[in-house]
């Protein structure tokens, strides 16, 4: 890890860290390994953050006091070390990148700059050549106001080295592996008041091809960069055209970098996204639960089995017996390749989420010794009449397993109207039969009363 230290620099072409923080520096992040808390570093100016956060392994440890008053730098003092598991890993989200800096050189200079004089934290190592005579200018505000893509800092485009004469050139070559494929990105500035008319001039081959013809303009800064190349040796050269006259090519600042073949494509980031939610809404802790899921392959997350389409999909999850407990994480629904999912011998509580039944490639689910209520969701059952879905549920004691749990509550709903129209059938017949009593109790009291009174009434002769 070199200096104990790491730092995550943003290149030309490089990783872009997005990070927002009060004290951080825009456009990259400074991480120091095993740092017990976050600090500020008042000779580089850089605000360095603790590493806590950004890997679940290992421990915080000093170098050996015998060392540690030698140590200059802060972040040279502590480190992490990683006494277990197989797979270690430090958790970034960077932008994806392609590129991996070899050598990053300040030409003609004796001093090796970063920030803040690079407002990316960029170590420009100083470099002289051999065959070549150093120049350099007091520091301009024009330079120190490049705006351009690359922010080359004033004090390094402020040096270079040009050639003996406008008929020698400037050779850069190393060896390399065929395999390698290169970019080279050339830094210019005219730091040389030529006279009026004249103009500084000159060509760019790489292994013998040319690739690119250029002229400068005074204190204005002009970076190129190369086509790809590979072979088994490298080889620059920087010669001037007729029309530079008597001025030989310079330069001033050079960055090396190999295409770097990423072969682990990482997991789909719907589930990364997925998988990470569940690990911290149930406080999941293992060792191998750390880095990309699924990649690369010796070194998939314990419990997960991943197809490796492009790109990787997790297509079983098993969380048997984890102690995990409360409701099913709505997250689980968005493992959308899922074929196997077990999630049994566990304390989880609450519904069967309906939800389930959407992972469209589900094959099998154990939910078997856990606490669920309520019943078997109806869009799950069906999968399993239609024999899409094997699902175990045995050992969920308050769980609603009976064909007959459904249907009782339909019958009900039956039973309840058939009463009341029963209820009033009954009434209307008995106020029927009351009036109708009623009626002939009056009929016969009427006979009565008459009766009663021809027995009492007094007759005429003649009647």
């Amino acid at each position: 890890m070199g200096r104990m230290g790491v730092w995550l620099l943003v290149g030309m072409v490089g990783m872009l860290i997005p990070v927002h923080g009060q004290d951080q520096i825009p456009g990259f992040i400074s991480i120091d390994c095993g740092a017990p808390n976050d600090y500020y570093d008042i000779e580089l100016g850089i605000y360095y953050k603790k590493d806590e956060g950004f890997v679940d392994s290992g421990e915080n440890r000093q170098i050996s006091t015998l060392f540690i008053n030698e140590n200059k730098w802060q972040q040279s003092k502590n480190l992490r070390f990683f006494p277990n598991g197989t797979r270690n890993c430090y958790t970034l989200r960077p932008e994806q990148a392609s590129l991996s800096n070899h050598w990053r050189y300040d030409i003609g200079s004796s001093v090796m700059y970063r920030y803040p004089q690079d407002i990316y934290d960029r170590l420009w190592s100083a470099k002289i050549y051999n065959s070549t005579i150093p120049i350099n200018i007091t520091w301009t505000p024009s330079l120190s106001d490049n705006n351009d893509a690359y922010r080359v800092p004033a004090e390094v485009l402020g040096t270079a080295q040009r050639a003996t004469d406008a008929n020698s050139s400037i050779h850069l070559s190393w060896p390399s592996n065929s395999t390698n494929k290169w970019c080279i990105y050339f830094h210019f500035a005219e730091i040389e008041s030529l006279p009026s008319g004249q103009k500084r001039e000159f060509t760019i081959s790489v292994n013998g091809k040319l690739a690119e013809t250029v002229t400068l303009e005074y204190l204005k800064p002009l970076t190129v960069a190369s086509p790809l190349v590979s072979g088994s040796k490298i080889n620059l050269s920087i010669k001037a055209t007729p029309q530079s006259g008597r001025y030989p090519p310079i330069l001033n600042a050079v960055e090396f970098f190999t295409i770097v073949e990423l072969r682990n494509i990482l997991t789909a980031m719907d589930d990364i996204t997925a998988i990470n939610d569940i690990k911290k809404r149930y406080s999941i802790y293992r060792d191998s639960w750390q880095g990309d899921l699924c990649a690369p392959r010796d070194f998939i997350w314990d419990g997960l089995e991943c197809s490796y389409d492009n790109p990787p999909r997790i297509i079983s999850l098993n969380l048997s017996s984890s102690q995990l407990m409360g409701d099913l994480a709505a997250s689980l629904s968005d493992l959308l390749a899922l074929v196997s999912l077990d999630l049994s011998g566990n304390q989880f509580t609450g519904l069967i989420p309906e939800s389930l039944a959407k992972l469209p490639n589900l094959k099998f689910l154990n939910l078997s010794e856990n606490n669920f209520t309520g019943s078997i969701p109806e869009s799950l059952q069906k999968k399993i009449d239609d024999k899409q879905l094997q699902l175990r549920v045995e050992g969920n004691p308050h769980l609603c397993l009976e064909d007959s749990c459904k249907p009782k509550k339909k019958r009900n709903s039956y039973i309840i109207p058939v009463i009341a129209a029963a209820s009033g059938s009954v009434a209307i017949l008995l106020v029927a039969l009351a009036i109708i009593w009623r009626c002939k109790c009056k009929n016969k009291k009427g006979h009565r009363e008459g009766t009663i009174k021809l027995k009492n009434r007094p007759f005429s002769y003649t009647e």
